[in-house]
């Protein structure tokens, strides 16, 4: 096998490796090669899959992340047991739903599509913000508060104006494009700021 240096990388010797699946853990033996040249070691196995230096496929990946972002990590560690028999520790949730995170974060930062879709969209430029207080807990830490703040910038048609006693009953058009912006402030400071679509952020809240 071609080296990255341009040398030939050689068979070493079988390197197995236990991944976590759908399914179940599951032992897989992968060739192990060594360039002679520069003496970097590569398993193409991880490379084709996709796994890389994890210890979790792809789609496994994906399930836990869901899981993490919709329970806390212990109840989503217990859920992943019952329902998928997946047994999963609170930090490789929390790992896990963190690099997740970061890639998003850094996607999202670098995707015009969203803001270039709400200059085009019609209606008038709307904001709204809200937030709530959540006690959190670190490893060898106190409970700290922090807070989470959610703001959304919205396109909307305009409506014919009501006097506040119409206001219960109103029924605005809907928006025409959306962007939504999370914050996460805590004692350690902000933790995530990060635009993204309205869907992104949707699929992080309840309700």
């Amino acid at each position: 096998m071609r080296c990255s240096c341009g040398g030939k990388a050689k068979f070493k010797r079988v390197s197995p490796k236990c991944v976590l699946t759908t399914v179940g853990e599951m032992r897989v033996a992968r060739r192990y090669d060594a360039c002679g040249d520069c003496g970097l070691s590569q398993t193409p196995l991880d490379t084709w899959t996709g796994i890389g230096s994890r210890m979790a496929s792809e789609h496994a990946r994906r399930v836990i992340v869901v899981a993490g972002s919709t329970w806390s990590f212990e109840q989503a560690s217990a859920k992943l047991l019952e329902l998928c028999r997946m047994r999963v520790s609170n930090d490789t949730i929390r790992a896990e739903c963190d690099e997740e995170g970061e890639r998003a974060g850094r996607c999202a930062r670098s995707e015009k599509a969203p803001a270039e879709k709400l200059a085009k969209a019609a209606g008038e430029l709307e904001f709204s913000s809200d937030g709530m207080k959540i006690n959190t807990t670190a490893a060898g830490r106190r409970c700290v508060w922090a807070e989470m703040r959610l703001g959304v910038l919205d396109k909307r048609e305009s409506a014919e104006g009501v006097g506040p006693e119409k206001w219960a009953d109103r029924v605005l058009p809907k928006p025409t494009a959306r962007l939504a912006r999370r914050g996460w402030h805590g004692a350690a400071g902000v933790v995530r700021l990060a635009w993204c679509g309205w869907r992104g952020a949707r699929s992080h809240l309840a309700g």
